[in-house]
This record gives C-alpha cells, sequence and structure tokens, in this order.
C-alpha cells in the first residue's frame, strides 16, 4: 500500500467519523512519505477532532513549513489557533494567508469574526465586508470547481456538519468560524449562499 492509498483511507475514516482508524492511517501515509503537507496537514485535522489541539498544531506546523506558500496552511492553523484561545494568533495567520491570496472570502470572513472578538469594530466591518464582496463576485460569475479533479471526494457526513454548523451560527446569532474541513468547493458555496441570505447581521 503506498502513501497515497493510505492518505486516501484516512479521508475515507474521516468521512465516516472514525478518527482514530483516521489517524493510524494518516500515521502510516507519513511513514512512507514524511514530506507530503497534505498528510501532516489531515493529521492535524483528526487530532484536532480527537481533542489533541497541542499535538494537531505541531502537525499543521509541519505543514507549513512543507509549504510556506500555500495558504490553506496558514487558515487551517488560525483556526486551530483560535480554538486553543490564540486569538492574536490566529488573526496574524488569518493576515497572512489573505496576503497570499486575496480572493479568499472565507479567511476575510474569519478575520472579521476575530477583530470582533478583540473589540476592532471598524476593522471587523471591513473584513465582513470585503468577504461579502467576494461572494457577491463569486455568485455572479457563477464560478465553482465541482467537476475539478482536485475536489472529487465528497465526505458522507458534509450535510450533516453543515447543519450542525447553520444550526450553532443561528443560536449565536452571528456567522461564525468556518470550518475548514470544507475542502469543496461546492460544499463552501453552499455556505456562501448561507451567509448572503443574512444570519450575519
Amino acid at each position: 500500500m503506498t502513501g497515497k492509498k493510505h492518505f486516501d483511507e484516512g479521508l475515507r475514516r474521516i468521512a465516516e467519523c472514525k478518527y482514530k482508524a483516521a489517524l493510524k492511517a494518516f500515521d502510516k501515509a507519513i511513514e512512507m512519505e514524511d514530506k507530503n503537507a497534505d498528510f501532516h496537514s489531515e493529521r492535524g485535522v483528526t487530532l484536532f477532532h480527537l481533542s489533541r489541539k497541542k499535538d494537531a498544531l505541531e502537525a499543521l506546523n509541519k505543514a507549513l513549513i512543507l509549504e510556506p506558500n500555500n495558504p490553506y496552511r496558514y487558515s487551517s492553523r488560525a483556526f486551530l489557533k483560535d480554538a486553543m484561545g490564540d486569538t492574536k494568533g490566529a488573526i496574524n495567520d488569518y493576515m497572512k494567508c489573505v496576503e497570499i491570496d486575496p480572493e479568499d472570502a472565507i479567511a476575510f470572513n474569519n478575520l472579521g469574526i476575530l477583530e470582533e472578538k478583540i473589540g476592532r469594530q471598524s476593522i471587523a466591518k471591513k473584513h465582513f465586508n470585503k468577504a461579502d464582496e467576494l461572494i457577491q463576485i463569486l455568485d455572479d460569475n457563477k464560478i465553482g470547481l465541482e467537476d475539478s479533479a482536485e475536489f472529487k471526494i465528497e465526505p458522507k457526513n458534509v450535510q450533516k456538519e453543515i447543519n450542525q454548523e447553520k444550526k450553532t451560527l443561528k443560536e449565536n446569532g452571528r456567522v461564525g468560524i468556518i470550518l475548514q474541513v470544507f475542502k469543496n468547493r461546492s460544499t463552501r458555496k453552499e455556505f456562501f449562499k448561507f451567509i448572503k441570505d443574512g444570519i450575519k447581521k
């Protein structure tokens, strides 16, 4: 079995919410290919689901070292840092993310949430407005990568996670941090529509 096959097995286990099995699969993949950033990144996501946040941060740090110019590495780590209570560290990572990819609506939205959390209302509003602008552009141009080979894996529990997140957002009265596990563009577009429908304001 190759590292890629172990990795694919790990993704399937994540989709089934079988995180211990996923971790074993990713560990095997990394044993075979230690320099693959995706392997370390998904291992970090899995460790997060297992409530091993410090280990998850170490895994995401490794992924970022391997791919320092990949904006997703920064946004993933930012999400984790915020979950660990490091709001300023999360803001710095999201800022690095949008510096590399100025069209990342999710990162701008999350920046707004964090800036608001520490009382920077005017800066938060700018980030929310930028996120809304990017979402509108996506909607107007009907941009989607549903048929891209990169996004072919469809987790079986995506709709369940979307519904749970929507419930949480409604209870909080505001758009929260959008989970970074939503890597499928069609899933993100569903969330963009959700944001546009007025939950945020």
